[in-house]
């Protein structure tokens, strides 16, 4: 019996980010019911296709930078939890982001980006 044993929890949306708060719940002792008007993952999980690119979303020293940029760090340690709790198999893989300049502005903006990316140490 864990410390939240005591609570029933809703927990709205059954994508990637639904069923990983429910799951910490579950395992912190709550009773969890999840709902969403669509089938598991059809959401904002199915719009992402899994999709992790904090440094291309975020721009230097803002909040959703730093957000991303900590939920990518934690993401590894979780994906081997799960693969240590469930039989159903599922594709991982940490290959990086692509992104294509079509203009002189995309060029210049894709410049600046690897600037400051290779002053914070990531990348190439």
């Amino acid at each position: 019996m864990g410390p939240l044993a005591h609570l029933r929890i809703a927990v709205i949306g059954a994508g990637i980010i639904g069923a990983a708060i429910a799951d910490a719940l579950t395992a912190r002792g709550a009773r969890v019911s999840m709902y969403d008007r669509r089938s598991p993952g059809a959401g904002a999980s199915q719009a992402s296709a899994g999709v992790l690119c904090p440094y291309t979303e975020g721009s230097p020293g803002s909040p959703l930078l730093a957000l991303g940029a900590r939920s990518l760090a934690m993401w590894e340690g979780w994906v081997e939890r799960l693969r240590a709790k469930t039989a159903v198999p599922f594709a991982y893989d940490r290959c990086g982001t692509l992104e294509i300049a079509l203009s002189t502005d995309e060029v210049a903006h894709l410049r600046s980006a690897r600037d400051w990316l290779a002053a914070e140490g990531i990348g190439h």
